[in-house]
C-alpha cells in the first residue's frame, strides 16, 4: 500500500465548509454551514455560556440571510423553539459536532478541483 500524496498549500487552504438549505416551517429555507475550527473555539470560549454559543453558532453558520449576533439574539427571543433547533442542528452537523456528523459532512462537501 502507498503513501498518500501530500496535499498542496492551495488546497489545504481551500474553503472546505459544506452548506445546504434548512427549511423553516412556514417561512421557507434558509441556507447555513458548518463552521470552521476557529468559529467553533470562538463560540466555545471558557467566558460563554449555552446561550452565547448558540447566538455564535447561527451568527457564523447562517448563510443567507446572514444575522449579526444582535439579530440572531432576537430570531432565538421570536421563533419557537423546534424552529430554532432545526437550524442550529444543521449546522452542528455540518460542522462534524454531532456524532456521525463527520460522514455526513463529507457527504454533502462538494469538490470543485
Amino acid at each position: 500500500m502507498s503513501d498518500p500524496a501530500v496535499v498542496s498549500k492551495e488546497v489545504l487552504l481551500k474553503p472546505q465548509l459544506p452548506e445546504e438549505l434548512v427549511e423553516v416551517a412556514g417561512l421557507g429555507a434558509v441556507r447555513v454551514r458548518g463552521l470552521s475550527r476557529a468559529e467553533v473555539v470562538t463560540a466555545q470560549a471558557p467566558d460563554k455560556d449555552r446561550n452565547d454559543f448558540e447566538t455564535a453558532l447561527l451568527t457564523f453558520g447562517l448563510v443567507d440571510p446572514a444575522l449579526t449576533e444582535t439579530e440572531a439574539r432576537q430570531w432565538r427571543e421570536t421563533a419557537l423553539s423546534k424552529t430554532v433547533n432545526d437550524v442550529s442542528s444543521a449546522i452542528l452537523r455540518l460542522s462534524g459536532l454531532l456524532p456521525g456528523a463527520a460522514k455526513a459532512a463529507k457527504r454533502t462537501f462538494r469538490d470543485d478541483t
